[in-house]
């Protein structure tokens, strides 16, 4: 009976170990990229050098490699040996050579992380190993709280690799003709597990058990593979594994270099068609460089790069960073004035000498916060200068001899670097194109708004002059109905003839206050513009209001931005508009659950910096669409009869306009009413010149 090892139950373990492999454990540069771009016969020797170099730094090998009395690079040398078999064995059957390579090499890479993120632990569960007869992906979940090939699936979809890979790197434990997967992925991981098999038997590495189902005759007959072509694939192990580990992948050295640039190069050739084919599509200038940013990181095989471009006085940053699945970021960036000179020199210098140059001090402050995602080593920078109008360049870190070899590339990095500074240009001109539409747009929405409240202005200017007529017209007869009643009033000794003048009196009180309101919004004074400090305006009028009790201190709000400057207003106006505004809020909100809210803050656009806008929101029935229409209109009213004379909004709206400022409303039925007013700065805080902003 197989007996298990023991460990103090830990629910968070296998997380815990999963967030410090994913801490730590990124694909190294160029994995993903390498894998995406499977290599023609005369190329996969470079391919396979290039792969090793990248994959065999995830695993510890050296001195790095011995645990105690452990040597962990055994790992290493197994997983090359199993992709050297698979290679072999690949190319009896119609499996590409590439693919089983990179299986091979990639299937342990669970084991690596484990052992990188818990190295005691794991030596401790070798040594248990050897004495256990459980199965090592079992006795791996047991002690460790997950086995390597769940943490190598895990990785590969983080640096998102092709899910077949994914699979068998999941899979290479488990009998495939028992997992319910697709034929062709069942063939892929019969030819990962045969490797396996074949490389511990030539007793390469270390891969710890050897399971009773991998055997090599059932699996080696599922595939189709004779004795013959498995006695000749286990037997050209040894020395295709020195080859690889030597680094030795082919006879003439000079030949693979210039079959890696050519590779280079064509690797540059379509990133650059990629490029162009998306050019037209990217509409700002932020997409445009994180697009570049993506297609230089991939093309040159970097960790990160960075692009950016002088725009309007800023830079635009444009980031790519490669690992643990691919990132991008974009911001802007305060650069001095002389970059744009800078950049357009050095791209009139690079075009006749070396392509690439060391980053200037100029660019210090660009590099400076994304130093720590572009890594660590010397910092290049590639100009990209299409338009002298918007100068741009990418920015890198490399080693000096990986500059070197793209110096030596120089031909073919030009024109990737002409691609992506017309793709840069191009990104910049949709942008500016964007920017002059939204302009445009932005413009005739002030104009219509003008003319909305130009006619609104010319609607109440009529009204005003017709009640201004209708107020001169009615004071005399009042005054002579008043003067009768007081002389009757004086000789009438019956009680009830005098209730009834005095009722008289009352009523030609009660018009003439009308008349002289009618009078106040006809002719209103002119405004005596002051200095008013907005929030001890705002916090008297509140205040008075709670102390009165036409309000409580929970139902209204006061939410005053710091640094407010003072208004350009008549105090009185200010004072009466946000009366009225406030009585108007009451009688709109049941007093149960009332809430009103005043705001005052800087107006929001550049142009009208010294600007203050307030808003009063409450949260009463709010109007329908037709009442809102017609809520600045003289005399209009949707209460009911005997409550108001509908003169509150339109005499707000009077006397804020005198003062040179907007008022604006925003209302919906059952979700309340929200008044805006416009003000503008104290002279010394703005242009006195400025128009009123728009909202």
């Amino acid at each position: 009976m197989r007996s298990e090892p023991q460990r103090v139950p830990d629910d968070d373990r296998p997380e815990r170990i999963w967030r410090s492999i994913a801490s730590s454990f990124a694909a190294p540069a160029g994995l993903s990229l390498l894998l995406s771009d499977p290599p023609g016969e005369s190329d996969m020797p470079a391919w396979r050098d290039a792969l090793a170099r990248r994959v065999g730094s995830l695993f510890p090998t050296g001195a790095a490699g011995h645990l105690e009395d452990w040597n962990a690079g055994s790992l290493w040398t197994h997983s090359v040996a199993t992709a050297c078999a698979a290679t072999r064995l690949a190319e009896q059957l119609d499996i590409g050579a590439g693919d089983a390579f990179a299986a091979g090499l990639l299937h342990d890479v669970g084991r690596a992380a484990l052992v990188s993120a818990a190295p005691r632990s794991y030596v401790r569960l070798v040594r248990r190993s050897e004495s256990s007869p459980v199965p090592w992906p079992l006795l791996e979940e047991a002690w460790m709280g997950v086995d390597h090939a769940t943490i190598g699936r895990r990785l590969a979809d983080e640096w998102r690799l092709a899910p077949w890979l994914s699979d068998c790197i999941w899979l290479h434990h488990h009998p495939a003709d028992l997992v319910p997967v697709a034929d062709d992925l069942r063939r892929r991981i019969e030819l990962l597990q045969l490797a396996d098999a074949l490389a511990w038997r030539s007793g390469f590495g270390w891969c710890g058990r050897s399971e009773g189902w991998a055997e090599i005759d059932p699996l080696a007959s599922r595939l189709g593979l004779t004795d013959d072509d498995v006695r000749a694939a286990g037997e050209s192990i040894a020395a295709d594994v020195s080859c690889l580990l030597s680094g030795e992948n082919a006879p003439d050295r000079a030949e693979d270099a210039t079959a890696r640039r050519a590779h280079r190069a064509a690797r540059w050739l379509r990133g650059s068609a990629s490029l162009i084919e998306r050019a037209g599509r990217e509409h700002s200038t932020s997409a445009g460089c994180r697009r570049a940013a993506e297609t230089l990181r991939q093309a040159l095989d970097l960790n990160a790069a960075l692009v950016f471009v002088v725009e309007d006085g800023e830079a635009v940053v444009g980031v790519s960073v490669g690992g643990g699945g691919h990132r991008s970021a974009s911001a802007r960036l305060t650069v001095e004035p002389a970059l744009a000179g800078v950049l357009s020199d050095l791209a009139t210098q690079t075009r006749d000498g070396p392509v690439i140059a060391p980053l200037p001090a100029a660019c210090a402050a660009l590099h400076e916060p994304y130093a720590v995602l572009l890594g660590r080593g010397p910092a290049w920078l590639l100009p990209l200068v299409a338009d002298p109008r918007t100068p741009g360049a990418a920015v890198f870190v490399a080693p000096r001899a990986r500059a070197a070899e793209l110096i030596e590339d120089g031909e073919a990095l030009a024109a990737l670097r002409d691609v992506c500074a017309s793709a840069l240009a191009t990104a910049c001109r949709h942008s500016a194109g964007r920017r002059r539409s939204d302009g445009l747009a932005s413009a005739l929405l002030r104009v219509s708004q003008s003319i909305d409240d130009a006619v609104a202005d010319r609607a109440s200017s009529a009204v005003a002059e017709m009640a201004s007529g209708a107020a001169h017209e009615l004071n005399s007869p009042l005054a002579i109905i008043d003067g009768r009643a007081q002389q009757l009033l004086a000789s009438e000794p019956e009680e009830a003839t005098r209730g009834a003048l005095e009722a008289i009196r009352a009523n030609v009180a009660r018009c003439t206050q009308i008349v002289s309101e009618l009078q106040a919004f006809a002719e209103p004074p002119p405004p005596r513009l002051e200095a008013v400090d907005l929030a001890a305006l705002l916090r008297e009028t509140a205040a008075e209001w709670t102390a009165a009790g036409r309000v409580t201190a929970g139902q209204l709000r006061l939410e005053l931005s710091d640094g407010l400057p003072l208004a350009w207003v008549d105090r009185g106006y200010l004072r009466e508009s946000l009366e009225l505004l406030l009585a108007n809020a009451l009688q709109a909100t049941d007093p149960g659950s009332r809430l009103l809210t005043i705001k005052a803050a800087r107006h929001p656009t550049d142009d009208h910096s010294g600007w203050v806008v307030i808003s009063m929101a409450d949260n009463g029935r709010g109007m329908t669409p037709e009442v809102r229409e017609r809520a600045f209109d003289p005399f209009f009213s949707y209460r009911p009869a005997g409550r108001g004379r509908g003169l509150g909004l339109s005499r707000v709206r009077r006397m804020v306009t005198g003062c040179g400022g907007f008022v604006r409303l925003e209302s919906a039925p059952d979700r309340g009413t929200t008044v805006t007013l416009g003000l503008p700065g104290a002279p010394s805080q703005h242009n006195p010149g400025s128009s009123a902003p728009r909202l």
